[in-house]
């Protein structure tokens, strides 16, 4: 069964690391995502009835209100990690007027794009600050005024979720 193995949320919406290994149905969200792969194998989404790859070198956008649906395929390989970031319209708009549009269903005029290797690097370390907050503490930074910030975990245990390498025997290790 698929699982958020973090979750953070605030006012600029939510961002959630997730296990994948188990289909999802065809839904919608008021905010706009971006969906990247954290570790794992390589999977895909359906936005806009389009089988969207999500690698390495890709992540999928989704619009508001777009309906989209992810489909596990055991046969490619184990399990998938997502970063999943929902991004509220709201407070894009608070940001900036024009991020308004965020909350339009065309927001994103395409559905998938490619990663460069500088935002990779900024991803692999983002994913292991949210790997670890909940064994060293999460402290996020205050450069102007304190954020709106409230995080928590789900379905966690003495030992840390799974790492972004699955390893064939199934055990884990975070990543490094």
């Amino acid at each position: 069964m698929s699982r958020a193995v973090k979750i953070f949320q605030g006012r600029f919406g939510r961002v959630a690391l997730l296990d994948m290994n188990a289909s999802l149905v065809a839904h919608a969200h008021h905010h706009c995502h971006i969906l990247i792969k954290a570790g794992g194998s390589d999977s895909a989404f359906f936005v806009r009835d389009h089988k969207q790859a999500l690698t390495d070198e890709t992540a999928v956008l989704v619009n508001a209100w777009e309906p989209h649906a992810y489909t596990h395929e055991p046969s490619v390989g184990g399990q998938t990690l997502i970063l999943a970031l929902y991004i509220e319209p709201s407070w894009l708009s608070e940001i900036q007027q024009s991020l308004a549009l965020s909350a339009h269903p065309r927001f994103f005029p395409q559905t998938c794009v490619h990663i460069k290797p500088a935002t990779r690097k900024i991803v692999e370390e983002f994913v292991l600050e949210l790997w670890w907050a909940e064994r060293v503490g999460f402290e996020p930074t205050v450069t102007c005024a304190t954020p709106d910030f409230e995080s928590g975990t789900f379905g966690h245990s003495a030992t840390s979720p799974r790492s972004r390498f699955y390893q064939a025997d199934n055990t884990v290790s975070p990543p490094m």
